[in-house]
């Protein structure tokens, strides 16, 4: 049933490909997951991710060599693109580590002959633990970051992962915008943390920075969650793949044709029930 349920689903995805900008492989609408764990077997998770129509995934290693290339040649075996993942809350107050790794990333991509699509940041600053006093400054911080970041490589593709809540007015380069808008401004796709268990939920949780991306001519990707301790509305984690699935193509439906979707995180929605 898991099997037959998985390819039913890739079959299912490939019936709504709607030829994105810049989605996933083959033309297909992109279907991303997070992958925070390196060391799972990447023979067993990539078939998962196969068998189950991903597009893409957000891969966080930060070795830069031969494991690094044959990781991402098996996942374009595969039709699968490969982003670079990584986020550090810290560097809001220090953004020098994460310049040296964008210099360790660019020689890689200089070097291999199979390479990441892009950079997926996942900087969260209410993992800060001054966010409740310094919220404004650490905010401002972020913004500050991905504007600099694309400014100073204009030729590397950069998504960021969002929370739906950082309705934040933000004053930056003279403008004064919700914090989303700045990044989305300056990013080739912003993420939506969206995490709910329906679909309607999960598209409410997102509808202004919709509304904003349309209105600019950015992408959104709307993230749903298999594992919460949040409560049960967050996650899929008690309703199982099968519910979720539906969700997705309910999703599908709501969202312009170069929307995406992704899901956090491999390891959990592999296990999760069916």
């Amino acid at each position: 049933m898991k099997k037959c349920f998985s390819v039913f689903f890739a079959a299912l995805a490939a019936l709504l490909c709607c030829g994105c900008a810049d989605g996933g492989a083959a033309g297909k609408p992109v279907l991303g997951v997070w992958w925070w764990d390196s060391g799972l077997s990447a023979e067993t998770y990539l078939s998962f991710a196969e068998d189950n129509g991903v597009t893409e995934i957000y891969w966080c290693d930060d070795g830069f060599d031969g494991d690094t290339e044959n990781f991402i040649k098996n996942a374009a075996d595969r039709g699968i693109k490969v982003y670079w993942l990584s986020g550090k809350y810290e560097w809001l107050r220090d953004d020098k580590p994460l310049y040296r790794l964008i210099q360790k990333y660019n020689d890689f991509q200089n070097s291999a002959v199979y390479r990441y699509a892009g950079i997926h940041l996942d900087i969260e600053p209410y993992q800060d633990p001054q966010f409740e006093n310094e919220r404004e400054y650490l905010l401002e911080r972020l913004v500050s970051v991905v504007y600099g970041l694309a400014r100073k490589y204009p030729d590397i593709k950069f998504d960021y992962d969002i929370p739906f809540w950082i309705h934040d007015e933000i004053m930056f380069n003279g403008k004064v915008l919700p914090a989303y808008a700045h990044i989305t401004d300056n990013s080739d796709r912003t993420f939506i943390m969206s995490y709910r268990d329906s679909a309607q939920a999960v598209y409410d949780t997102a509808k202004d920075e919709i509304g904003y991306a349309l209105s600019v001519g950015k992408v959104l990707v709307l993230g749903v969650e298999t594992y919460s301790e949040e409560g049960d509305n967050v996650s899929f984690m008690e309703e199982g793949k099968n519910y979720m699935y539906g969700e997705i193509q309910k999703i599908r439906t709501m969202l312009p044709k170069d929307f995406g979707i992704s899901i956090h995180q491999i390891k959990t929605w592999h296990g999760l029930q069916e």
